[in-house]
């Protein structure tokens, strides 16, 4: 994997065995992609929203990244979004959504995932890092497990229309051990 500075905040990363790359977040990539969500991930988003506001989302995504938000390009188009953000002292937010061509960067995605989000989590002196996902959302689960998170257990009724969740967590310790 290749890694290009493009920003002093925020690298990009090309992976020549994906094809796939990333680079800081641009508010009209933000837009196409919200635009094209995976009807999984819109499921799964708006389910945790007030309201299905696009626009909104926008809004939030381009007032919340920054050096550990990302998006994924195939074939210049956008793809991803991927992102964690501090909530609480040592405690961050995972996130990543996509498109129908979420396939096409997942590999890359992952790689990046390992050998620098983890590790700037750990250099941050994290304590904690969690994610949810639908509960009947059995490829982001799996996809969380396999990015070393270790399911937390279900949040009953967590969607704004009573949707179940899967909560996953990522420790210090359970990143070294993974390692």
């Amino acid at each position: 994997m290749q890694t290009v500075l493009l920003s002093r905040a925020a690298p990009s990363t090309a992976s020549s065995s994906t094809g796939a790359f990333s680079r800081p977040v641009e508010r009209d990539a933000v837009e196409r992609i919200v635009a094209n969500l995976r009807k999984r991930y819109r499921e799964e988003i708006f389910a945790l929203r007030w309201d299905d506001d696009e626009k909104k989302l926008v809004d939030e995504v381009m007032l919340w990244s920054g050096a550990m938000t990302w998006i994924w390009w195939r074939d210049g188009e956008p793809v991803s979004l991927q992102g964690t953000w501090p909530v609480r002292p040592g405690v961050f937010s995972c996130w990543a959504f996509g498109t129908d061509r979420w396939p096409s960067v997942v590999l890359a995605m992952t790689k990046h995932s390992r050998r620098f989000i983890i590790p700037a989590l750990l250099r941050a002196r994290f304590h904690r890092a969690e994610a949810v996902a639908l509960a009947t959302h059995r490829d982001s689960r799996v996809w969380m497990t396999a990015l070393g998170a270790r399911e937390e257990g279900l949040r009953r009724g967590l969607g704004r229309n009573g949707e179940d969740f899967v909560g996953y967590i990522w420790t210090p310790q359970d990143v070294l051990r993974w390692r």
